[in-house]
């Protein structure tokens, strides 16, 4: 099939106060630059000279790919604050300005490259599942980087491809009962150890209040490491919450250690769902929201709120529980107000109508939990687990397809 791209719209000297405005946002707002992928000084000295025609990169693939990147990043946030443009129409300007950077993508990839070249590909998709280079400790005077920040996050990364391996991977599921056992205790310290050596300004509160929930003066990367703390939580404690997966796992495990982590377990995504839930009440949707932060963390949260409704319905909570997925069925439904109907989830409503029927008419479903977590009838063998199982963790889950709310949108026609 051939590539039909069309290119964004060109961006003359006459029109320069949007490539500064897009330039601007990028580097003050987004996530790209919190990494510091792109050095600035140099980048708008560089966006300068290429204006006034004295450039001496020119139609350089990397210089193009940079450049339009950071326009299509920044173009998001700067219309979502500048302008009267809807979602969909700020959402097909950034998507044609990308498109202009991955007409040179082969050409980056299999030519000889520079410095420039590979800073281009790292600011079109940034994956920080496999870090084998040394981190960081100083930056360079003009820098974005954040280097606490970034510390933290590939920190994070690293413990989160060890959760994978130990816990949520094929030859996991194999290992003895004990052993899953130890390692999910062992991987929550080295969690919440992470947790602690946190810079003061990052470092997430163990209960979520509406006091210190996500506001303006929170930033980005703020959201970031307490969404990634509360959702690794839950990836840590997964396999003995779930009853249709310690049922296969821990099957012959009935001792009194096993079953107080298993509410051990249970509680701890009961809380860390509520703070994602309480997090996301506050965020603002608009063009440049990350699927991270605006869609997938919240959405985890009402999965397992939900899941720990049925299986308590009789704790103190449940009510407080109720409510708050109401609140995110609003969230939710705010989401499709604000994308003019691009996106719509009518799932969260549906969970939270479901669960408040549920426990109000009093069908119970902690007798089916039982039954099944009881049942001497295994569905499936530990041997019999494939990569495709029930898993789907942040290591599969595709994050380079996850940086900003999308949808399909129509390739521009000019």
């Amino acid at each position: 099939m051939a590539w039909n791209y069309v290119k964004g719209a060109p961006l003359s000297a006459r029109n320069m106060m949007n490539a500064d405005g897009f330039s601007e946002a990028y580097f003050d707002d987004s996530i790209g630059a919190f990494y510091g992928v792109i050095y600035r000084p140099e980048f708008e000295k560089e966006l300068q000279a290429y204006y006034q025609g004295g450039s001496t990169l020119g139609d350089d693939p990397a210089w193009t790919a940079i450049r339009k990147t950071v326009y299509a990043v920044g173009c998001r946030t700067y219309l979502s604050k500048n302008s009267g443009k809807s979602f969909r129409e700020i959402r097909e300007l950034s998507w044609s300005y990308f498109q202009d950077a991955l007409l040179v993508l082969l050409e980056l990839l299999f030519t000889p490259t520079d410095l420039l070249a590979v800073r281009a590909l790292l600011a079109m998709a940034i994956d920080d599942d496999e870090i084998g280079c040394q981190i960081p400790t100083d930056i360079c005077l003009g820098s974005t980087i954040d280097i606490e920040g970034v510390t933290a996050i590939v920190r994070h990364a690293q413990l989160s491809s060890r959760i994978s391996k130990q816990l949520l991977s094929v030859k996991a599921f194999r290992q003895t009962p004990q052993t899953l056992l130890d390692a999910v205790i062992d991987l929550d310290a080295k969690l919440r150890a992470w947790k602690e050596a946190l810079p003061e300004r990052f470092r997430p509160e163990e209960t979520m209040t509406s006091s210190n929930q996500a506001k303006p003066e929170k930033s980005l990367p703020w959201l970031l490491i307490n969404y990634a703390y509360y959702g690794t939580l839950i990836k840590v404690h997964t396999i003995l919450a779930y009853p249709w997966i310690r049922s296969i796992l821990f099957v012959n495990d009935r001792s009194n250690t096993m079953q107080e982590q298993i509410q051990t377990s249970s509680n701890v995504i009961h809380l860390s769902s509520r703070n994602i839930l309480l997090l996301a009440r506050s965020l603002e949707i608009r063009a440049d929201s990350s699927q991270w932060g605006a869609f997938y963390y919240p959405m985890l949260g009402v999965i397992n709120l939900f899941i720990y409704i049925l299986q308590n319905p009789l704790s103190s909570t449940t009510s407080s529980d109720m409510a708050l997925l109401d609140i995110a069925a609003g969230y939710f439904a705010h989401m499709e107000f604000a994308t003019d109907s691009e996106l719509i989830f009518p799932f969260a409503r549906d969970v939270a109508a479901l669960v408040r029927k549920t426990v109000e008419s009093g069908a119970f479903l902690d007798g089916l939990f039982a039954n099944l977590d009881n049942s001497n009838i295994m569905p499936f063998r530990a041997e019999d687990f494939t990569d495709e199982f029930i898993f789907q963790d942040d290591n599969t889950l595709n994050f380079d397809e996850w940086a900003t709310l999308n949808t399909t949108f129509e390739r521009p026609s000019s």
